[in-house]
């Protein structure tokens, strides 16, 4: 990259034309002998240079490189979090005769506001207080929206330190969050099973959003000085799916890893590794901005660190212990396809169930009726109506298609909203509101700011729910058990013929040898190309589950809608459409088939042959031949500027923020998704005042432009984080704080 200054001899030289026309755009200017098709050249890429460039240049040394050192957010956090990791001869836990209760040493330190009286608490107390409001935030990441995360606690996690001197050495635990562009981490709690965050810890975290579509991923870990950091489990939250300005308190199940002992089985029988308590709250935009976004292709975000600990540390946040091997692996090769077929034995019963469903006339709908007279119960009456809406639509469709076969187009495209609102609809029976999707009617409020108020207690509707859950559990296994018993009367079917076969002598002798030895699976450079493609082949079907299950309910509405207006449109220009059709088709057989194309030979065919055969072909090309070459130049120019451009992103990256490079799983796909636990409850939001309340704002690493990368306009930090501001005001720290005034604010 070279910065010239106006009046410079060397800018004078260039072209001014040519400069202007080349303006971000790459220039090829190849040596004289030189040929395209070896690209002997030299290509130049010009664009103005901006303040920040300016800058950037300036802190740039061309010898050693940066004079400031690559940092990420997360190395940040890592280097500064101080592991109180008391001695074995440091006492843990007191009793308390007065009360007779055990007491508990804080961890990581007490409340700097309050030592003595927080120095040692009950495990009631530790919880009680772990509820209350954080006071240290980090606001962290790029975008406008934000979501509001507080990590509570964890319970029953595995002891991860069983090979130690101590017997009190226990699982060190901490949480690492990685979403979209930012990766933050907690506090370590040392030696304790069930550890509880403090408000004054470092545990809050301000996420700013680039995309609402984006999934959060949380990891919890057990802290090692020397060697990589133990991975305990991790959850993946889709904040699309909470209402805004809801404030959720909300358990998760721990699993280390998507897929399930038996990779057959659709049942969720994955081992728990402990429960994650966190407190969310997310913030979003209304409108056609918010509509718009959802329906917008995913900006491919990263994140950097300078230690390879690191980069483990959120591959397995994002993806637990499913990261894809580099290498031919059996269970992995094995585990893939049984997912797809097992996938599509759902799908082909399903669509099983539906077309009989529909050919049959079968279907219900639940009518709500209202309560004319005031009564002491609220509870609200349903009736079970027989209205096969399905059915009576395919009939509708049938009958317009047989008559107007120009139709079929409409219908195709109807079919999208009529699946995704079938989906829908099966998926909002599920008595739980933590696994019924969002109705319409919220999506639609939610789009205009209507302000949902939505209240869920804990275990609320929780006898409903694993009655539901056991009803869904004995299907599955009694499929399971049917395709077994199937399979088995086939093989035996199949022993049996191979009995009678060889008691009639229709098989030949075989009297060679057969040779059997071990070998190290020479097929791993074949099979692990096709493993790749099942991976992917596996990422698409579980995206695809997930959005008919309205796992990402803004997309699917958006597309609901699309395809409905198009199918209308299409639906009403069928007459025009038809006319258009019709006339083309005339017009194109009257054209190329008809007597005109013996005229059209002697004019122009023939006299065209006959010129190109005149020409010498070792000297000159034929306009189609340069056309040709023309458009394949092109496609190299595109496919050399993009490759340019993904090379000089990633070392922009690494010269900013670290060698290690980690790509932010775009949607999460996952075999199952995570779903709060009946324990989980949900209120509205009501802004209140908290004193003390300190910001540290973390820049994002998200990158934009070319040649010299920018980062995108800084936000201010975050205000208001509890709606209202104190008397005494919030404390906002920036990035740009001198070391000394905010180490009292780092994590700890």
């Amino acid at each position: 990259v070279l910065l010239f200054e106006e009046g410079d001899d060397e800018l004078a030289s260039l072209d001014d034309e040519v400069l202007r026309r080349r303006m971000m755009s790459r220039a090829s200017y190849y040596f004289k002998g030189g040929s395209k098709i070896y690209d002997s050249g030299l290509a130049l890429r010009f664009r103005l240079a901006t303040e920040e460039d300016k800058i950037f240049m300036k802190n740039h040394d061309p010898e050693k490189g940066s004079k400031e050192k690559a940092e990420s957010g997360l190395d940040k956090l890592m280097n500064t979090a101080k592991v109180n990791k008391y001695s074995m001869f440091t006492k843990m836990k007191k009793y308390n005769k007065a009360t007779g209760e055990t007491l508990y040493r804080v961890q990581p330190e007490p409340d700097p506001l309050d030592v003595e009286g927080t120095k040692w608490m009950s495990s009631q107390q530790l919880k009680e207080r772990a509820l209350e409001p954080s006071r240290n935030w980090i606001d962290a990441g790029s975008g406008n929206h934000r979501i509001f995360l507080e990590i509570i606690g964890c319970d029953g996690l595995p002891d991860m330190d069983t090979v130690s001197l101590s017997k009190r050495d226990q699982t060190d635990s901490f949480v690492s969050i990685v979403y979209e562009d930012t990766a933050v981490v907690t506090d370590v709690i040392n030696d304790t099973l069930s550890p509880r965050w403090m408000p004054w810890h470092q545990r809050a975290f301000v996420l700013r959003v680039l995309d609402p579509k984006s999934v959060v991923f949380v990891g919890v870990f057990d802290r090692d000085e020397i060697t990589s950091d133990d991975f305990i489990g991790h959850i993946a939250l889709r904040p699309a799916k909470f209402i805004a300005n809801t404030e959720y308190l909300l358990h998760y199940n721990l699993y280390d890893s998507s897929t399930t002992d038996d990779p057959t089985t659709p049942v969720d029988d994955r081992k728990v590794h402990g429960k994650l308590i966190l407190r969310l709250r997310y913030e979003r935009g209304s409108g056609v901005g918010a509509l718009w976004s959802t329906i917008t292709p995913h900006k491919t975000t990263y994140v950097n660190t300078c230690a390879s600990k690191n980069l483990e540390l959120m591959k397995k946040t994002c993806m637990g212990k499913d990261v894809p091997p580099d290498r031919y692996d059996t269970s992995t090769f094995v585990g893939y396809i049984t997912e797809i077929t097992g996938d599509s034995k759902i799908v082909l019963n399903y669509c099983g169930v539906a077309l009989l469903n529909i050919f049959l006339w079968r279907g219900s709908v639940v009518v709500p009726i209202p309560q004319f007279k005031r009564t002491t119960d609220q509870e609200t009456k349903y009736v079970e109506l027989w209205a096969p809406i399905n059915s009576i639509i395919a009939f509708a469709w049938g009958c317009v298609l047989v008559e107007h076969s120009l139709m079929l187009p409409a219908f195709l495209v109807f079919c999208v909203p009529w699946l995704l609102l079938g989906r829908l609809k099966e998926e909002s029976k599920h008595p739980s509101p933590w696994h019924k999707p969002r109705s319409v009617v919220d999506l639609f409020k939610s789009l205009f700011n209507v302000k949902l108020h939505v209240t869920i207690a804990p275990h609320e509707f929780e006898e409903e729910e694993l009655a539901y859950q056991k009803i869904l559990s004995d299907k599955e296994l009694q499929v399971k058990r049917l395709d077994e018993e199937a399979m088995k009367c086939a093989e035996e079917e199949r022993l049996r013929k191979e009995e009678e076969t060889k008691l009639i002598g229709d098989n030949p002798v075989d009297i060679e040898t057969k040779y059997r030895s071990f070998t190290l699976n020479p097929l791993n450079g074949l099979l692990y190309p096709i493993q790749e493609l099942l991976f992917n082949i596996c990422k698409g079907m579980r995206f695809t589950r997930n959005f008919l299950k309205w796992e990402i309910p803004g997309s699917a509405l958006t597309i609901s809608i699309v395809c409905l207006v198009i199918s209308i449109i299409l639906a009403a220009a069928a007459p025009w459409l038809a006319w258009f059709v019709c006339w083309t088709l005339r017009l194109m057989v009257w054209i190329f088939l008809g007597p005109l194309m013996a005229i059209a030979d002697k004019c122009y065919f023939s006299k065209k042959i006959d010129a190109i055969e005149s020409h010498d072909h070792s000297t000159e090309k034929s306009s189609v031949d340069l056309t040709i070459t023309d458009q394949l130049e092109k496609q190299m120019e595109y496919a050399r500027t993009d490759r340019e451009d993904a090379i000089k992103l990633k070392a922009m990256r690494c010269y900013r923020f670290g060698r290690y490079v980690n790509m932010t799983p775009t949607f999460g796909v996952s075999r199952y998704p995570d779903i709060p636990l009946l324990e989980s409850s949900a209120m509205p939001f009501e802004p209140k005042a908290v004193d003390g309340v300190n910001v540290i704002r973390q820049k994002g690493s998200l990158l934009t432009g070319t040649m010299i990368h920018g980062r995108e306009e800084e936000h201010p930090p975050a205000e208001h984080v509890y709606g209202v501001l104190p008397a005494s005001s919030e404390d906002v720290v920036d990035e740009t704080t001198e070391p000394n005034e905010r180490s009292s604010l780092l994590p700890r």
